[in-house]
């Protein structure tokens, strides 16, 4: 297996919104990158999901990310950039442009920083919040949690309290995504 570099390719994971619950199917999430605020890189970046088990799942149009090799965003008035990440497709053709389609279940996001500026590197970049769509609440899951009651996943360890972003440690250009 091929693994780039820190200074290569930085990774931000998340599985939480900003009120600390799980990212589910049954809501609606923005995340807005404000005007001259996304990822600082030389190269390109990317927003992905995957399912609860850390992989891509066809949607119907078979989109997995959003990022700067997307010739079709669409930035708002001001200049910012906000990802549209939920189930059903909005009906803005705008937003539409910005939709990257939630899988059935629970679901992470990352965000891939190709050839990361200084900012990643020394951390004083982070990526912005997981908001919840108002009039959407979140949804229990199985346990009647709404917060992750579980280690993340065999290789995630959770190294800050919920809400704050929680970070992978199993590579080193790895870091916690916080809001």
């Amino acid at each position: 297996m091929l693994v780039n570099s820190p200074n290569e390719t930085k990774y931000f994971y998340q599985d939480l919104d900003s009120n600390g619950a799980r990212l589910i199917d049954a809501n609606r999430y923005t995340v807005i990158f404000a005007k001259d605020a996304t990822p600082p890189v030389n190269g390109f970046l990317l927003l992905l999901i995957y399912n609860e088990h850390h992989f891509f799942i066809k949607n119907a149009i078979n989109r997995f990310s959003v990022g700067t090799k997307n010739k079709d965003l669409q930035l708002a008035a001001d200049g910012s950039l906000t990802a549209y990440v939920q189930s059903d497709p909005p009906t803005d053709p705008a937003q539409r442009a910005n939709w990257l389609p939630a899988p059935k279940g629970d679901f992470s996001l990352y965000v891939r920083a190709y050839w990361p500026k200084s900012e990643i590197t020394d951390g004083s970049w982070t990526p912005p919040p997981v908001i919840r769509e108002s009039g959407f609440p979140p949804k229990a899951d199985a346990t009647g949690m709404t917060r992750p009651s579980r280690q993340l996943s065999d290789h995630a360890i959770a190294l800050a309290p919920i809400p704050r972003f929680l970070p992978i440690r199993t590579l080193p250009r790895t870091q916690r995504w916080r809001g």
